[in-house]
């Protein structure tokens, strides 16, 4: 009799918690159905850690359940893993020693992922995802899995499941193959790639290269195949050049003289696309980092002249940079990247754990400096790799964990701003061009340089019937092309 009446005693009581652990659940699924995050955190060991858009660099513990927005980061120490959740469906695992931002490039259902340090591990399920990042677009197939390595301005890509496309040329691998994607665009090093060199004739008999013709005087020879190229290129620059492109609308047609490099018919490789060429050969280049090749077709085997191009979708309307970036650095042992564009950055190191004392000392990559506090602002600290660490003048003597410091030039800050002519200007014999450039950046259009007065502000006028590479040029970051198209014509 005991136990019935205690068990009727429980019954409204159980009934009570279930109705709570309904409504519970509820709320927690309406909050995930209105949930705008790009990553949600499902699981975890160890202490990953978190940022936001807003307050980048300010790490808080993570926890399960955390949504992550455009902009925020996750990083994990030596000890640590975490576990996501996409938008798109697919899931991500953040190993040890890794960082990972989340962005958001603006078209519905696309993830950005941008890896910083170490390594992430990507999983579709039933359906296919798309992902992008820094180094280009990854689509993987369903049931698809791959491993993203990040060293240095390389990213590391190691199929382990499926098959996944890789970039604009929807170049494909599947399980077991790896490749390298470089900074700034992507380079493939997959083999079987190359063509075949093209034949001079164009009924498809090969050439007597190399041979005496019968003809008494030499004639021209036949005009090759154009293959994937154009004839009439945006602009033009020297075979075996390096340079980037920062063009509104991409893909650009560039051309390659020829001059000095091949005398007869050459080919022109890049990106799994071919061109023949006499003089001058043409291809188009979508966004993203690309490897060119040049050889004359007399002598295939050789490679006579590369170089890579990089193809920005860029105004070059920004303004640009005019202060020195700053970063908080704790020495904690981890590895850091600080990221700047014109003028180094403004570092200040801090060990909040640091015992009291009545003196400091900071290493800097073997040097020693004395202080009064455990932390200390170093101001334009060079670009390169850095080691530095506290230690205590207590007895026994402590010391910090020593912490590396990358400083890098973010490649992709704008070198100068072209604020004339418009986008889409009106052709006509002479238009203005006018900007504004960065110190040790010259300016020329045409291989005609432009003067800057003192304040890096620059103006001339310049025959306008045609598209406007606007060349900028430095000493150390190569040469960067701004384009300028005029308006099209009426159909």
């Amino acid at each position: 009799m005991q136990t019935k009446g205690l068990d009727s005693k429980r019954t409204p009581v159980v009934a009570a918690l279930a109705v709570l652990s309904l409504i519970a659940l509820a709320v927690v699924g309406y909050r995930w159905a209105r949930s705008d995050a790009l990553a949600t955190l499902v699981e975890l060991s160890g202490q990953p850690e978190r940022d936001t858009a807003t307050r980048k660099e300010r790490w808080l513990t993570a926890a399960v359940g955390d949504g992550f927005a455009s902009g925020d980061g996750a990083r994990t120490s030596g000890q640590s893993v975490a576990h996501f959740r996409l938008i798109n469906g697919a899931r991500l695992r953040l190993q040890p020693s890794s960082r990972v931002r989340f962005h958001a490039p603006g078209d519905r259902g696309t993830l950005e992922l941008q890896v910083d340090v170490g390594q992430v591990d990507v999983e579709s399920t039933s359906s296919a995802v798309r992902i992008d990042s820094e180094f280009g677009e990854l689509s993987l197939d369903p049931n698809s899995s791959v491993r993203l390595r990040r060293d240095a301005d390389r990213l590391l890509v190691d199929v382990e499941l499926g098959r996944v496309e890789i970039g604009d040329q929807k170049q494909a691998i599947g399980s077991g193959q790896s490749l390298e994607l470089e900074i700034g665009g992507i380079r493939l090093d997959l083999p079987g790639t190359g063509r075949p060199a093209a034949s001079l004739d164009a009924g498809g008999a090969k050439s007597n290269v190399g041979g005496a013709k019968p003809q008494a005087a030499p004639e021209p020879p036949p005009e090759p195949e154009l293959g994937e190229g154009v004839r009439n290129p945006d602009f033009v620059v020297n075979a075996g050049d390096t340079f980037t492109v920062h063009d509104p609308s991409p893909p650009p047609a560039i051309g390659f003289a020829l001059a000095g490099v091949c005398s007869g018919p050459a080919q022109l490789t890049s990106a799994g696309q071919t061109t023949a060429a006499v003089g001058q050969a043409s291809l188009r280049f979508p966004r993203g980092r690309h490897h060119y090749e040049v050889r004359c077709l007399e002598r295939p085997d050789v490679v006579v002249a590369k170089g890579y191009v990089s193809v920005l979708r860029d105004s070059g309307t920004r303004q640009l940079p005019s202060f020195a970036p700053t970063a908080n650095v704790i020495t904690d042992g981890r590895r850091y990247t600080v990221m700047y564009q014109y003028r180094l950055p403004e570092v200040t190191l801090s060990w909040p754990a640091a015992p009291r004392a009545d003196a400091y000392t900071l290493e800097i990559d073997g040097r020693t400096l004395a202080t009064k506090s455990p932390t200390h602002k170093l101001a334009a600290l060079g670009s390169g790799t850095h080691r530095v660490a506290f230690s205590a003048a207590t007895t026994p003597p402590r010391r910090s964990r020593t912490t590396t410091i990358e400083v890098v030039m973010d490649t992709q800050a704008p070198a100068a701003r072209v604020s004339a002519p418009p986008l889409g200007f009106e052709p006509q014999p002479s238009v203005q061009i006018a900007g504004q450039a960065l110190p040790g950046w010259t300016v020329s259009v045409g291989g005609e340089p432009i003067p800057l007065d003192t304040h890096r502000n620059f103006s001339a006028q310049h025959a306008g019937s045609g598209v406007l590479p606007i060349a900028f040029s430095h000493p150390s970051h190569g040469t960067h092309y701004y384009l300028r198209r005029p308006k099209a014509p009426p159909p």
